[in-house]
């Protein structure tokens, strides 16, 4: 039973490095594509995407086209906003690593209290030998 505990903590913690390394690696491709001034290319590019025909059997076309420019719409915001939007993203990575390190804390914490109570448990499950 230790052993399903800590490999589920060490499943746990795994998944949860992944993300926090996802979430911090998108936070600096955005902040460096809006730094760079490519993202009003990117909405551009994003406009001018063929729709493939398998997609418009489930999806209405319009609603493609309306998502696109959406996405379009936001990557010009956000150009806009530049300033403001970097100085965010910069303090959005070190907080990533925060909220990481509390989550494996917390995970941590969990195993140590879940191997304490079976600890205590299986000492009042064996029998008294005398």
């Amino acid at each position: 039973m230790m052993r399903f505990i800590w490999s589920g903590f060490a499943l746990g913690a795994l998944v949860w490095t992944g993300s926090a390394v996802a979430v911090s690696a998108l936070l600096y491709w955005g902040a460096g594509l809006l730094a760079s001034g490519e993202a009003s290319q990117l909405s551009q590019m994003v406009t001018s995407l063929p729709v493939p025909a398998w997609l418009t059997y489930w999806v209405d076309i319009e609603a493609i086209h309306a998502t696109f420019d959406g996405i379009a719409w936001t990557l010009d915001f956000a150009q806009q906003i530049l300033p403001w939007l970097g100085k965010l993203l910069t303090w959005m990575l070190p907080l990533t690593w925060l909220l990481w390190a509390a989550g494996v804390g917390l995970m941590l914490l969990l195993a140590f209290a879940a191997q304490l109570l079976l600890h205590r448990l299986g000492r009042r499950a064996l029998p008294a030998t005398a």
